[in-house]
This record gives C-alpha cells, structure tokens and sequence, in this order.
C-alpha cells in the first residue's frame, strides 16, 4: 500500500470524475486542467502502483495503449461504450462459471481470467 500523498489524493480525485478509463496522458490533462502540478511521471508512478494494489483496472485499447480507471475490489467484467467510453462493472456468477467450464473443457486448471464486452450505450445509440 502506498502512501496517502497529496499527489496521490489528486490522481484518485481525478480518476473518480472519469466517467470511463482514461490514459496517463488523458489523466495528467485532467489535474493539468484542474490546477494540479502533478508531473506526468509522477501520474504514471503512481497510476502503476494503485494498478499493482489493485485499486484500478487495466485495459488495452485498440492501438495496445493501456486505460485505467478506479474499481471495486470485488472480481469483475466490464462492459465499455464504443461511443463515449463510459464503463460498468459486470459481476456475474454466470461469467464466472462458463469461465471455469471453458478451462475445464480445454484441460486447464484455470489460475486468472478478464473479460472485456464492448457495444453502444443507450446514450449513444
């Protein structure tokens, strides 16, 4: 766990009023926007470490350049709008046992799984 740092109080602030996940880049812009002198490597360090804690969740998106966003700490999914990036946390017994049963199926004991859905929301459509 990490220290509860000024800079670290601004990222997480941040990340809170993103509606989606966002970039390094898109979040340093925010605190830029919001008056925060934190560095970009500074929201990279500390994005990695909350990241690595588990505080946020990681996606790739289609050009492989990692979004973050805050999550809960239960195990979850996510569905993403194509249009306007806004995500929701999915938490589904069902997901989590066709999961088990696809490993099962291929002889893998499974160890780890993310599922990412992806479509319109109804704001968009």
């Amino acid at each position: 766990m990490q220290r509860n740092t000024k800079q670290r109080q601004a990222v997480e602030s941040c990340l809170k009023k993103i509606s989606g996940f966002a970039s390094i880049q898109e979040i340093h812009a925010e605190l830029q926007k919001s008056g925060s002198k934190v560095g970009l490597s500074t929201v990279y360090r500390l994005v990695g470490q909350m990241h690595a804690d588990n505080q946020v969740d990681m996606i790739l998106n289609e050009s492989n350049e990692s979004l973050f966003r805050l999550c809960s700490n239960e195990h979850h999914h996510h569905i993403v709008c194509d249009g306007c990036g806004i995500t929701v946390e999915i938490i589904d017994d069902l997901i989590e046992s066709w999961a088990n049963k696809i490993a099962k199926l291929n002889k893998f004991k499974l160890t780890s799984h993310q599922l990412e859905l992806t479509g319109t929301c109804v704001n968009c459509s």
